[in-house]
């Protein structure tokens, strides 16, 4: 069980006085001390650049959630101080856009000297970016992210219910032939004769009298068939 939260202290002290001439420098720099703050595994930690407008690139590392490794519930956002000595308020809302865009639960935007710490809140129409003073522990989120149904989880779930599911199609399109054919059988050859007259409709069971001389309109499989398309047992 993972234990331990992100907190600015931790992540800063961690960089210390190093500082980076490039975003790419400072990810390959604090990659691997994340993964070592949160003990997780190295399959659930990636990074890539991205774009948020023509002038402002931003280097990103991903914390994917344990169930199926492609959606992120944590992304850390990393800029350096000699282009951004402080985290200003636009960088932020670029920023919070980008990481509501990818459904993201938890993030944080830093450079070497500054952090700021956001959870993602959802109502049933839109999402809101709230600013945080830590990041709760990884297991916290896992256990966060298991409540929730998304569109990846459920792709997994038919994927690993593929021969259960297809069984289970197979029944029911026997047990809907079964019908089909029973209902054409009973319209053929059902025991129930039915008999309209002057508009009047009765049916006659085996036990009725004269039944083998009566000519049927219509056949039905049980009394209640009769009963339900509006036939009466003769009197």
């Amino acid at each position: 069980m993972q234990e331990d939260k992100i907190t600015k202290q931790k992540l800063l002290k961690y960089i210390g006085k190093n500082r980076f001439d490039t975003e790419e420098e400072f990810r390959d720099f604090i990659k691997p001390r994340i993964k070592e703050m949160l003990s997780v595994p190295k399959e659930r930690v990636g990074g890539q650049s991205g774009d948020i407008s023509s002038d402002d690139n931003r280097y990103d590392i991903y914390i994917y959630d344990k169930e199926t490794l492609r959606e992120i519930v944590v992304l850390i956002g990393l800029k350096i101080s000699r282009k951004y000595p402080t985290v200003s308020g636009d960088d932020i809302e670029k920023f919070n856009s980008f990481c509501m865009d990818k459904k993201v639960m938890y993030s944080v935007l830093m450079n070497e000297t500054e952090c700021r710490f956001f959870r993602y809140q959802k109502t049933e129409t839109s999402v809101s970016a709230v600013e945080i003073n830590e990041i709760p522990p990884l297991n916290h989120i896992d256990y966060e992210f298991s409540k929730i149904v998304t569109p990846e989880k459920a792709v997994d779930f038919l994927k690993s219910r593929k021969a259960f599911l297809a069984a289970v199609g197979v029944a029911l399109l026997a047990i809907l032939l079964i019908k089909m054919m029973t209902g054409v059988f009973c319209a053929a050859g059902g025991s129930v004769k039915g008999v309209i007259r002057n508009g009047n409709k009765e049916y006659y069971t085996q036990d009725s009298s004269g039944y083998k001389n009566i000519k049927a309109d219509q056949r039905f499989c049980s009394e209640e068939n009769a009963i339900d398309n509006g036939f009466e047992k003769v009197k």
